[in-house]
């Protein structure tokens, strides 16, 4: 895979995290905080009370943002796989006569044109996969 590809994927990675957690995630936590400063807030829990109301704000965020971690490794595990499916393919269609210059040359082009186009795939999977994952967290 080129590098261009690469930091295109990455920063588009990185913008889908990015707006995850600023318009589900974050409010999420801020309502953790609202709700824990209540439990603190109420002198008349015990110690032990007071920790399971503060477990309790902080469920729904948790769970979300378990599931948001679960589905970007997903996603990158299915990125991880198409790459290694290209290096497979790469070295199939060359088969043993890698130990020339020209052949390993060869290889890498064939396995970069793969890589750049899983990659420019997967790029595009992005807003709908950032869909996906919003629809799922509650607000």
């Amino acid at each position: 895979m080129t590098d261009k590809t690469k930091l295109r994927l990455e920063k588009a990675l990185s913008e889908a995290v990015e707006n995850i957690d600023k318009t589900n995630l974050r409010p999420l936590l801020a309502e953790v905080h609202r709700c824990s400063a209540k439990c603190c807030d109420n002198r008349k829990n015990s110690i032990e009370q007071n920790k399971q109301c503060i477990e309790r704000c902080s469920r729904k965020y948790d769970e979300a943002e378990e599931f948001v971690v679960t589905e970007f490794l997903t996603f990158f595990s299915n990125v991880q796989s198409c790459v290694e499916k290209c290096r497979d393919n790469a070295k199939n269609k060359i088969g043993s006569k890698i130990d020339t210059p020209e052949s390993k040359s060869e290889l890498n082009k064939k396995f970069e044109k793969c890589s750049d186009v899983c990659l420019e795939e997967y790029i595009a999977l992005l807003p709908k996969f950032v869909k996906h994952i919003k629809k799922q967290i509650p607000r």
